[in-house]
């Protein structure tokens, strides 16, 4: 039996329209999961001279693949020497590897930067930097934990006003959905959460962590 003229043209244009609506859905960039709650940790003695709120954020240390800086970055006293770890404390199964080792100051000063890229399953979730080392231990591509020792808080570093002022650590953090929050305590020593990646609940920069 043939169909009416009019019927069929409604049915072809039907399957037209849902081959180009998954033709579209194929080519359209996946969405980034917001991964799981990934917390940042101290793993020094500090104490906060400069709020989250406001703090300034590296230039060379805004993310490649968006351009944006960091969502939040904050500076810690923390002692000359002090060595530094990516304590991040998540799921079992976190993927920690090392995507920029650059200098802390646009003007190639204030001692050295490291970046760590923090995935599950394969998806980052997001990315943490810790600015203003010496004794840098690590380079891209390393997959490093949360024993390694990216480095140590700079001490004989020149002085520089402008992005450096003596010994502190620098902290950034970057959500690769929505955004990155920050804790702030007055002081902290070994194990204070310091902020979070991961989630989705986070709707603007330089927030306060729910």
């Amino acid at each position: 039996m043939r169909l009416h003229t009019a019927a069929a043209a409604a049915l072809t244009l039907a399957a037209t329209t849902a081959t180009t609506a998954a033709s579209t859905a194929l080519l359209a960039p996946p969405a980034h999961a917001g991964g799981s709650e990934v917390t940042i940790e101290a793993d020094y003695d500090a104490t906060l001279t400069s709020h989250p709120d406001g703090h300034h954020t590296a230039v060379n240390f805004e993310d490649a693949e968006t351009g944006y800086p960091g969502d939040w970055s904050a500076d810690y006293g923390v002692a000359a020497g002090t060595p530094v770890r990516p304590r991040l404390s998540g799921p079992h199964g976190l993927t920690l590897t090392v995507v920029k080792v650059a200098p802390s100051c646009s003007n190639g000063g204030g001692g050295d930067g490291v970046q760590v890229s923090v995935s599950e399953g394969g998806a980052e979730i997001g990315r943490v930097a810790y600015l203003h080392l010496e004794d840098v231990r690590v380079a891209e591509g390393d997959s490093v934990d949360t024993d390694t020792v990216l480095g140590v808080v700079g001490g004989d570093i020149a002085y520089d006003e402008s992005c450096w002022t003596g010994p502190h650590l620098h902290l950034e953090g970057f959500n690769r959905s929505d955004y990155s929050c920050y804790l702030a305590p007055s002081t902290a020593s070994p194990g204070t959460p310091l902020g979070r990646i991961g989630g989705s609940d986070v709707q603007q920069r330089e927030t306060a962590c729910p």
